[in-house]
């Protein structure tokens, strides 16, 4: 049955409803992070740390979901479309991102750091 999985010798039957389940507990712990990340990190840093951990999750998820043993042309798809769409929004958000003002904090964080080395 494709809701069957063997994990450890046991059988355990997941329907679609509790991989939907696990699947937005999966999102809710990125937007917990995204949500830290925003408050703890300065606004020039936040797009690029928000765009990394989607695209990371995202290709987290979908190996996850090819190691799992789910499968495009077996019915499998919502894991692949919820990676591919973090993926998307990933890159959508890094496009959006304003590279000047994050080498300019860049720059400031280093002079910062060699002034305070130096004393």
């Amino acid at each position: 049955m494709p809701g069957d999985r063997s994990i450890a010798g046991a059988e355990i039957r997941l329907d679609r409803r509790a991989g939907r389940l696990l699947l937005a507990s999966a999102l809710a712990v990125v937007g917990a992070l995204a949500g830290l990340i925003m408050v703890q990190l300065p606004g020039a840093l936040a797009l690029p740390a928000f765009s990394t951990l989607l695209v990371l999750s995202g290709l987290g998820l979908a190996a996850a979901s090819h190691f799992k043993g789910l499968r495009m042309e077996h019915g499998g798809t919502d894991s692949y479309t919820i990676a591919g769409l973090l993926v998307f929004l990933g890159f959508a958000i890094a496009l959006l991102t304003d590279a000047e003002q994050t080498l300019v904090f860049f720059d400031e964080m280093e002079t910062q750091g060699l002034a305070n080395f130096s004393k």
